[in-house]
């Protein structure tokens, strides 16, 4: 509530008896509409003290109900009517106007899930199998009032960025207001949550990529400044480093070196053979292939 507190002062070189004082409230919503009440401030003062003498006050007080988180404007105004002996009466007015700033206070979330398995997008295990590697991952953002005021959504921007092993980075950055109606723009602090959901195909967990999703929402109450909420959501994964090697040899025969008989000739040549084969459900690059031969002794 607001507390309003209205003085009278006798400014002139004579007495003066007050014959009428009000005061009016106006409130005034955003759309332009308003309301007004008038309250008679006489009789708070005590007939006998109605008469007010050059330079004296008198004050009374006014309590009223107020809605500060609605962008309600509010103007008072005042009205006194006086009259000296056997003179003219006369009038003095004043207005006091407020428009309560309502605080903006808002919050928006990411979670994300695997539809098919309903697994959250951060506790995906790494796929066994190479065919598992891609799979589908559903977001979902919302938006919430997290304060006393009503808001209103101006923009919803969704960024996505893959970044690759080697640190490139890809993004695609929406706003995703569009997909929120119109008249479900504004959300209020009892209200369920505004929630969009999309769907990302075919993400290789397999690559190495991180996958970083961002929310960013603007919006704003009644009368109020603008404010921003963030969130983030990040899917990385490790694919194992699963990786074989074999060893071959045969002799110009094609006779595996093990069982090589003891030969008429003891020179020979032999034939060895390196197999790297990749088992795993990623792809992986040789950095180093050492090949290593201890004579014999």
């Amino acid at each position: 509530p607001f507390t309003y507190t209205f003085t009278v002062e006798n400014v002139g070189p004579t007495c003066m008896t007050l014959n009428t004082w009000t005061a009016t409230f106006i409130v005034e919503e955003p759309n332009g509409q308003s309301t007004a009440n008038v309250i008679d401030l006489l009789p708070k003062v005590p007939p006998n003290e109605r008469e007010i003498c050059p330079g004296e006050t008198f004050s009374v007080e006014e309590t009223v109900d107020t809605d500060k988180c609605s962008g309600l404007k509010y103007t008072t105004t005042t009205e006194v009517e006086a009259n000296p002996p056997n003179g003219n009466s006369c009038q003095a007015t004043d207005e006091y106007e407020v428009t309560p700033e309502a605080p903006c206070e808002t919050e928006t979330e990411i979670t994300c899930v695997n539809p098919e398995t309903g697994i959250a997008c951060d506790e995906i295990p790494v796929p066994e199998d190479p065919e598992d590697c891609e799979v589908p991952m559903k977001y979902t953002y919302t938006i919430e009032a997290t304060g006393p005021a009503c808001m209103t959504i101006n923009s919803f921007i969704r960024t996505y960025t893959i970044t690759g092993p080697d640190g490139q980075t890809t993004t695609q950055e929406d706003d995703l207001i569009g997909l929120i109606p119109v008249e479900d723009r504004e959300i209020c602090p009892d209200d369920e949550p505004i929630m969009v959901m999309e769907t990302f195909e075919d993400v290789d967990l397999c690559a190495g990529n991180t996958y970083t999703t961002n929310t960013l929402v603007d919006a704003n109450p009644p009368n109020g400044d603008s404010c921003q909420a963030t969130d983030e959501y990040i899917v990385t994964q490790n694919p194992p480093c699963d990786v074989t090697v074999e060893v071959t040899c045969e002799d110009s025969e094609g006779t595996d070196c093990e069982d090589i008989e003891a030969p008429e000739d003891c020179v020979q040549d032999l034939t060895y053979t390196y197999c790297i084969d990749n088992p795993g459900p990623t792809c992986m690059e040789v950095t180093d292939f050492v090949r290593t031969i201890t004579p014999p002794g």
